[in-house]
């Protein structure tokens, strides 16, 4: 269950690539820190209205200490200037069954200019590959590697 949260951009903290850091008011008069993802929802702006995923935040878990914007209900963001009867802008759905399934481009799409790369890879050249069902395991599977192999190079993904 999502534990909703509304409120009011007091400030923009921090920002990097694809992300923006913020202050949140709640009704209540409390503050709250929040994370945006401006791809995703739009890019929030002092005295924006908010809409907040909390449970995390509120149950102590790994969110870096944020509240998730998912909504700007009162300024949603544009369409994506491609057509949406197209997949040049890709197809991918990621989050399936959820109310915030964005649909992006994968690297094997046609539109990729990635695609190429990818198409052209044979093999992974005999490099190891563990696949995990949580990513609180990185550790432990980066503990393992760096026991047998200290300077070994590891590269993680999380879809």
């Amino acid at each position: 269950m999502v534990r909703w949260r509304s409120g009011t951009v007091t400030a923009l903290r921090r920002q990097w690539a694809g992300a923006v850091e913020l202050d949140v008011r709640l009704p209540d008069g409390a503050g709250m820190r929040a994370l945006a993802y401006p791809d995703l929802v739009g890019r929030p702006e002092p005295g924006d209205r908010v809409l907040l995923n909390a449970g995390a935040l509120l149950m102590g878990l790994g969110t870096g200490g944020y509240a998730l914007v998912v909504a700007l209900p009162d300024r949603l963001p544009p369409d994506p200037p491609q057509a949406l009867d197209s997949r040049d802008a890709g197809h991918l759905v990621k989050a399936r069954y959820t109310p915030l399934q964005p649909i992006l481009l994968g690297v094997d799409e046609e539109a990729s200019p990635h695609r190429a790369v990818l198409a052209a890879a044979d093999g992974l050249d005999g490099l190891p590959v563990v696949t995990a069902d949580l990513h609180s395991a990185l550790p432990a599977v980066l503990a393992g590697i760096h026991a047998d192999a200290p300077d070994a190079r590891v590269a993680y993904l999380l879809t």
